[in-house]
């Protein structure tokens, strides 16, 4: 209970914090405060299209729609210690100088600061499968719907985004090794869902590309990446789980 208070008290201080920039006494001429903001903004869209393809690709960089990473502890504390430089860096921002549109933009990347730092320190990804079943079903789908691309590129892209699901997968199954019990009915409607977006949906997404050997790579490692999920699934449903924090 006080570790779960803990953890809140952190993570809305740091939203108080973020959402206070306005309040720093910092003196700049407003293209030097345009400067640093932008300077700001690219040093993290650097980072996530470096580590985090997942999250690159939610932001609009569909040239990372081929990319699929797996979360580990060193990559946690490694995301965590970038994200409290970042908050450091938004903090430092002479907001009060920047246009109305650039305001929004600092707003914009303050709040995915804020929603990743606090699910690492809620440590959701140690304790939850959600994040995971998350992370691989839009993984997949966000590139196999990409608008403005051609049918062979996306399936290009979610081919390769599929053959990562099992190594994503597996590191999971690493980090959960003492998940918090779950509802086990939204659980399973959870990976129910993917089962139908990726045997279901997903085929008919590439009906424009008449590559046939490539369909046939897709067949395979979408057949792969299911039964991985289906293993992850059963894995997590016979670990004993800790009661959740009231």
């Amino acid at each position: 209970m006080r570790r779960a208070r803990g953890l809140a008290f952190a993570v809305s201080g740091l939203v108080a914090v973020l959402t206070c920039v306005a309040a720093t006494a910092a003196t700049a001429s407003p293209d030097g405060a345009l400067d640093r903001a932008r300077a700001v903004t690219a040093r993290y869209e650097a980072h996530v299209r470096a580590d985090r393809p997942d999250l690159a690709s939610r932001i609009g960089f569909d040239r990372c729609d081929d990319r699929l990473l797996p979360v580990t502890p060193s990559s946690l504390a490694r995301d965590r210690a970038f994200l409290d430089t970042m908050a450091e860096s938004i903090l430092v921002l002479q907001r009060t100088a920047l246009s109305a549109a650039a305001r929004v933009e600092v707003d914009r990347l303050a709040g995915r600061v804020i929603d990743e730092t606090g699910a690492i320190r809620s440590e959701a990804w140690r304790r939850s499968s959600s994040p995971y079943l998350e992370m691989v079903r839009d993984a997949v789908m966000m590139a196999a719907k990409r608008p403005r691309v051609s049918p062979c590129e996306r399936e290009r892209r979610v081919l390769r985004r599929l053959r990562a699901v099992p190594e994503v997968l597996r590191a999971a199954e690493v980090n959960l090794a003492s998940p918090i019990a779950a509802d086990p009915d939204s659980e399973a409607a959870g990976w129910a869902a993917l089962e139908s977006d990726w045997r279901g949906t997903l085929p008919g997404l590439f009906a424009g590309c008449h590559d046939a050997d490539r369909y046939a790579d897709l067949v395979q490692a979408d057949s792969l990446a299911l039964a991985s999920a289906r293993r992850f699934a059963s894995v997590l449903r016979l670990r004993p789980h800790e009661a959740p924090s009231r």
